[in-house]
């Protein structure tokens, strides 16, 4: 598990600039257990008791970028609130995106 400080300063760190590289299937186990430390920080940010104690601000989602490792993957995770009560957790693995634009004519 990693804190607010581990999370790189997005107007200071120049690695968010970078390009990422792709992920790789059978994934690693470094990234497995990045992936797993991104996902309690995203829980625990949400706690906002544990939030303002330790300084953390509390988030959705995080880029692999964002705690410094170069992959082209991010999580998101929030708790729905209401009767049903559910933890959402999603692992979004980007490959190469390619962009089509399409003129329609006038919108």
């Amino acid at each position: 598990m990693f804190n607010q400080c581990d999370i790189l300063d997005e107007k200071k760190s120049k690695i968010l600039r970078e390009k990422s590289k792709e992920v790789t299937f059978p994934m690693e186990e470094s990234d497995i257990s990045l992936i797993n430390n991104m996902i309690m920080y995203l829980r625990i940010s949400q706690d906002e008791d544990y939030a303002s104690k330790n300084n953390v601000r509390a988030g959705m989602g995080l880029a692999a970028v964002q705690p410094g490792n170069l992959k082209r993957f991010f999580v998101s995770s929030y708790k729905s609130v209401g009767k049903l009560n559910i933890d959402y957790c999603y692992y979004m693995f980007l490959s190469r995106i390619y962009l089509l634009i399409k003129d329609i004519g006038n919108y």
